[in-house]
C-alpha cells in the first residue's frame, strides 16, 4: 500500500466560540474544510443525587466514561479560608439519572479519580482504606462500582510520584501510573492488569511530578510515555504494548521503555486513540502546534497553531483534539479541534486544568470553570458531520465509515474508530473482519485498522473510473476491488472471473457482491442491472424497471441462490431465494438516503439498511 504524507497549516483566531482555520490544500478524494460540527447542548453535571451543586468541586479530579453516559467527580479538599472539607466522590449517569456516592469518613483525606467506565465503575487512588485487609494506604488504587464494593487493584508505595499521573483503559482493567519504590529511587512507570499484577515497568530518571505524562489506549494495549527534560529534545518513551508481555521479553524492574526515533525527539503531553494506532503529542514547551502519527503507516502530520497549544484529550477515533490554545496576547481557551478539517470551537476561557476530557468519539466534552470558592463541571454535546457511505454489522460489532474516511462504531465491547486524517483520500466502502476492518477509497487504496492485516490493492495505478466497492474475505486473502465501469481487480489468492470494463453500460456500477464460497461475484449498476461472473448465478434484476430511486446496495443470501437489491429511498427488491420482509420506502427523513445494507446478525432472519445519517433500520422475518 502507498500512503500520502500530508502537511497542514493551522491558524487560529478566537472569535465567538469559532476559531478561523486555514488548511493546506490536499489532493485526491479526501475531506474538504467546512463546518464539521456544532454544539447542541450544555449540561451542568457537578450536581449530587438531589440535583444540588456542591459547595466545592475539586478542580483536579473528574472524568467522563468513554460512551459519554457516566460522569464522576470529587468534592472537598481545601475550601475558603483554608478550611479542610469532607472528601466525597460522586458518580452520575447522565441518561438514566442513576447516581451513587463514596465518602471518605475522615476530613482532609482524598480521592484521586483515574477513570469512570461505561458500567459506572470508577478507578480511584486514595489514602483511605476502603477494604478490610488494606494495610498500607499511602497510595492505593481501587475499582469501585455502584454496588459500593471496592476491589483493591494495587497497594501503593511510599513516595508515590503523583496521583495526577494515573491513567486507566476504557474498561478500567488496565492501569498505568508513576511510582517510586522508595524516596531515593527513580520514578517507575508501572502498568498493571485487572488483578493488580505488574505487566511492565520501566525507570525514568529525574521524572519529577509534572515532568512526565502518560496516555493509555482504551483497549489497554498501548501506553505512551513522554518526559519533558531540561533541554529541548529530551524525549524518553514510545508506544509499547502493555498486554503482550511475551513480546517485551523479561519485564522486570529497571527494564526501560524503548525511545522514540530521533526525528520525533522533543515531545510532551502525549495522547493516543482507542487502540493506539494514532498518537498525538506537542513539541517541546515553547513551540506551537502538535504532531500526529499513524503508527500503522508511520505517516506523520503536523498541525501548526497561532500561539501555544497544550493537548488535553484525544477522541477514541483520533478525529478530535481537546486542547488549551493560547493565541499571542489572548487568554487561553479550551478548544475542540477537528484534526481532519481543521474546524475548531472555543468552549471556554476558564477551565479545570485536569478536569477536561472527550468521550463518545468527541461528541461529549467534559470541562469546568473555576472560581475562588466554587467550581462547576459541564458536559457539552456536539453533533459532528458524517456522511455515511458504508457499514458492517454482526452480533457484537457495528461500524460505519464516513465519506471523509472516518470510521465510528464498536468491536465487541470496545469503542472503535479511526480518523479522517488517517484516510486522506476519504472512503467509498468498508469491509470488516473479526479483528479489524478495511477502508477503501476511490483511488484504489485500502487502509487496514484495528488488528486487520494489510492487503494488496490497486492504489497508485491509473484508473479509468473510480473504485466503488471492495468485497471478499481478507482473512482468506481473497478480495476484489470494483470500479464504476465494472473493472474488477483481483489480489492475493483471488481468482479473476471477468468484468464489464469493455461493455457499454446503461448506468455505472455502484456496488458488488461476492458469493458465499468466494468463487464468483455479482456487479450491480445504479439501475439495478446485475452482471454475474464465476459461480455467481443471475436471478433477475431491475434493469428493465423504471425505479423511483437508484439502487445503492445489494446483499446476497447465505446460499448464494438469491439476493436483495436496495434502492436509495429504502425500496427493497428480492430475487432468487431472497425473502421480502419489509422496506423503508416512504419512511426516510428529508435528505436521508439508504447507502448500504446487510443481513441481520446470526440467529436473526432478515436484513438491515443504513442511511447516510448512520441510522440502522432492521427488518426481520
Amino acid at each position: 500500500m502507498v500512503y500520502r504524507r500530508l502537511g497542514v497549516a493551522l491558524a487560529l483566531a478566537l472569535m465567538c466560540g469559532l476559531l478561523a482555520v486555514t488548511l493546506g490544500a490536499s489532493a485526491g478524494h479526501g475531506q474538504s474544510p467546512g463546518s464539521s460540527f456544532s454544539q447542541v447542548d450544555r449540561i451542568l453535571v457537578s450536581t449530587v443525587e438531589d440535583g444540588v451543586q456542591p459547595f466545592y468541586v475539586v478542580r483536579s479530579s473528574s472524568a467522563v466514561s468513554p460512551d459519554g453516559n457516566w460522569v464522576a467527580f470529587t468534592t472537598g479538599g481545601t475550601g475558603i479560608h483554608g478550611v479542610p472539607t469532607l472528601e466525597r466522590l460522586y458518580v452520575r449517569n447522565l441518561g438514566t439519572g442513576q447516581a451513587w456516592t463514596l465518602d471518605a469518613d475522615v476530613s482532609s483525606r482524598f480521592f484521586r479519580l483515574g477513570a469512570v467506565t461505561d458500567d459506572g465503575d470508577v478507578i480511584v487512588s486514595t489514602n483511605v482504606a476502603l477494604v478490610a485487609d488494606d494495610v498500607d494506604t499511602t497510595a492505593d488504587t481501587y475499582r469501585v462500582g455502584p454496588d459500593l464494593a471496592p476491589e483493591l487493584v494495587t497497594s501503593g508505595t511510599d513516595g508515590f510520584a503523583a496521583f495526577s499521573d494515573v491513567v486507566a483503559s476504557g474498561n478500567g482493567d488496565v492501569t498505568a501510573s508513576l511510582e517510586k519504590p522508595s524516596p531515593d529511587a527513580a520514578t517507575s512507570v508501572v502498568v498493571r492488569d485487572a488483578s493488580g499484577g505488574v505487566v511492565v515497568e520501566g525507570d525514568f530518571d529525574d521524572c519529577a511530578p509534572g515532568s512526565c505524562q502518560l496516555s493509555l489506549s482504551d483497549d489497554g494495549q498501548t501506553l505512551v510515555v513522554a518526559r519533558t527534560g531540561p533541554e529541548p529534545g529530551d524525549w524518553l518513551g514510545n508506544r509499547i504494548s502493555v498486554s503482550a508481555a511475551s513480546e517485551l521479553g523479561a519485564n522486570t524492574a529497571g527494564t526501560p521503555f524503548p525511545s522514540t526515533p530521533a526525528a520525533e525527539a522533543g515531545s510532551a503531553q502525549p495522547r493516543t486513540n482507542w487502540d493506539g494506532s494514532a498518537v498525538l503529542w506537542a513539541p517541546y514547551p515553547g513551540d506551537s502546534g502538535v504532531v500526529m502519527m499513524d503508527r500503522t503507516t508511520q505517516a506523520s502530520r503536523s498541525l501548526q497553531v497561532d500561539g501555544t497549544v497544550r493537548p488535553l484529550d484525544l477522541s477514541a477515533d483520533g478525529q478530535f483534539l481537546l486542547a488549551e490554545v493560547q493565541p499571542d496576547g489572548l487568554e487561553p481557551a479550551v478548544t475542540l479541534i477537528d484534526l481532519g478539517t481543521g474546524d475548531s470551537f472555543a468552549i471556554a476561557q476558564a477551565n479545570l486544568a485536569e478536569g477536561v476530557a472527550l468521550a463518545d468519539f468527541g461528541r461529549s466534552v467534559l470541562w469546568g470553570d473555576q472560581a475562588p470558592t466554587n467550581s462547576r463541571l459541564f458536559v457539552d454535546r456536539f453533533e459532528h458531520q458524517c456522511d455515511v457511505v458504508g457499514a458492517e454489522r454482526n452480533a457484537t460489532d457495528e461500524l460505519v465509515v464516513c465519506s471523509n474516511g472516518r470510521t465510528l462504531g464498536h468491536l465487541g465491547d470496545t469503542a472503535a474508530g479511526s480518523a479522517s486524517w488517517q484516510a486522506p483520500r476519504g472512503a467509498v466502502d468498508l469491509l470488516a473482519t473479526d479483528t479489524g476492518w478495511y477502508v477503501a477509497d476511490a483511488d484504489g487504496y485500502v487502509m487496514a485498522h484495528g488488528n486487520a492485516g494489510e492487503v494488496s490493492a490497486i492504489g497508485g495505478a491509473q484508473l479509468a473510473q473510480p473504485i466503488v466497492a471492495f468485497i471478499g474475505d481478507p482473512t482468506e486473502s481473497q478480495t476484489w476491488q470494483v470500479a464504476a465501469d465494472g473493472g474488477v481487480f483481483a489480489f492475493g489468492l483471488t481468482q479473476y472471473y471477468g468484468s464489464t470494463g469493455d461493455i457499454a453500460l446503461n448506468q455505472p456500477i455502484v456496488t458488488a457482491m461476492a458469493t458465499p464460497d468466494l468463487d464468483g461475484y455479482w456487479l450491480v449498476a445504479s439501475d439495478g442491472g446485475v452482471f454475474s461472473f464465476g459461480s455467481a448465478q443471475f436471478h433477475g434484476s431491475t434493469g428493465a424497471i423504471r425505479l423511483d430511486s437508484p439502487i445503492t446496495a445489494a446483499v446476497p443470501t447465505d446460499t448464494g441462490d438469491g439476493y436483495w437489491l436496495i434502492a436509495e429511498d429504502g425500496g427493497v427488491f428480492t430475487f432468487g431465494d431472497a425473502t421480502f420482509v419489509g422496506s423503508a420506502a416512504g419512511t426516510l427523513g428529508t435528505g436521508e438516503r439508504v447507502v448500504d445494507a446487510g443481513q441481520l446478525p446470526p440467529g436473526q432472519s432478515g436484513y438491515w439498511l443504513v442511511t447516510n445519517t448512520g441510522r440502522f433500520i432492521d427488518f426481520s422475518a
